[in-house]
């Protein structure tokens, strides 16, 4: 991906997206790409792709997957990769609470990650964009 300003700009757009997927605590999960609103015989959501319709809770990175499938629909995200916004939510998250994790994914389910955390990585990340 090139760094003009309309590649940053796509890119912001990603990570706002991703963000308000995930913004109510209740849509935040760890150990999961997403869930779904189906539940099985013992009242546990089934695990499914972060772009299922039938999504209802998300991960981090599983969020910027949706974003981004989501947003490519419109051509809106045009040249951002699942990759490059995952990598700049990482690093920001590492920044933000002076982590060194290798992975978002790493990062999300970490068992001292907090939802608070997780959105503070995304608004830490916007915010160096803009």
């Amino acid at each position: 991906m090139t760094e003009d300003r309309t590649d940053i700009d796509r890119l912001v757009l990603v990570l706002e997206t991703a963000r308000k997927r995930i913004l109510d605590p209740q849509h935040w999960i760890k150990d999961y790409y997403a869930r779904s609103t189906e539940v099985d015989e013992g009242g546990e959501a089934f695990a499914t792709s972060a772009t299922s319709a039938y999504a209802a809770c998300w991960c981090a990175e599983g969020a910027v997957m949706w974003a981004v499938r989501r947003l490519d629909e419109s051509h809106e995200a045009e040249g951002v990769s699942v990759d490059d916004a995952k990598r700049v939510v990482c690093e920001a998250f590492n920044t933000a609470h002076s982590k060194n994790f290798p992975h978002l994914h790493v990062a999300n389910d970490a068992p001292e990650t907090t939802h608070e955390m997780m959105i503070t990585a995304f608004d830490h990340a916007i915010r160096e964009l803009g």
